[in-house]
């Protein structure tokens, strides 16, 4: 069987999978890891790693967004209105550039992906690799999604994953037009690898 992990190159999204990636590799499994550079050193003996975000973290203010106001919602509302005005405050040096993948290795990744070996799938709802599950659903592929943090289903329960997804449309709107824009593998057409495929999801909580 070969498991393909895709998750973000934080520990706080790696940390909890890797006993799970261990205990595959132990039982003969062939499991790909595809992050950033910082997971290489992390992954148990066997694993494969394959270098998919090359570029550097800039999480820092969605990291700070929840942290506006007394309550969730206005801190959202405070901040879809900084970033749709240019006025949000961001790190010194700050580089939009993290928000995409780079071109040539998206369209290399989503080619692995369906590929006939691949029996699962196995990733997160953030960042720049969030679009991973919903490709998987789409094109046939078992896949596997894991929340590494509360806030997902704390904003389901609240009722504000339509503020956080206008949230993040201005936040990329920041950069310019190219940022939201899509990238130019959406363009080529993949064909499904099965008519139909499961998929999975469950939400885990952290602890600091």
């Amino acid at each position: 069987m070969t498991v393909i992990f895709s998750t973000f190159q934080d520990m706080g999204h790696v940390g909890y999978l890797l006993p799970l990636v261990r205990k595959l590799v132990e039982d003969g499994q062939k499991v790909e890891f595809w992050s950033g550079k910082p997971v290489d050193k992390w992954l148990p003996t066997g694993a494969q790693f394959r270098e998919l975000v090359k570029k550097d973290n800039g999480a820092v203010p969605f990291c700070l967004g929840a942290a506006h106001a007394p309550t969730l919602r206005e801190s959202l509302e405070i901040f879809e209105t900084k970033a749709r005005e240019g006025s949000l405050e961001l790190p010194e040096g700050y580089d939009f550039n993290w928000t995409s993948l780079q071109e040539a290795d998206e369209l290399a990744f989503k080619q692995r992906l369906l590929e006939p070996d691949v029996d699962l799938v196995v990733d997160d709802p953030c960042h720049i690799l969030s679009w991973v599950g919903d490709f998987c659903n789409k094109h046939g592929v078992p896949n596997l999604r894991f929340g590494p943090s509360i806030f997902y289903p704390v904003l389901a329960k609240q009722g504000l994953m339509e503020l956080w997804g206008k949230a993040c449309v201005s936040f990329m709107g920041m950069a310019g037009e190219p940022a939201v824009e899509l990238p130019k593998s959406e363009e080529i057409h993949f064909a499904p690898v099965r008519d139909n495929a499961p998929q999975h999801r469950f939400f885990t909580t952290l602890f600091a």
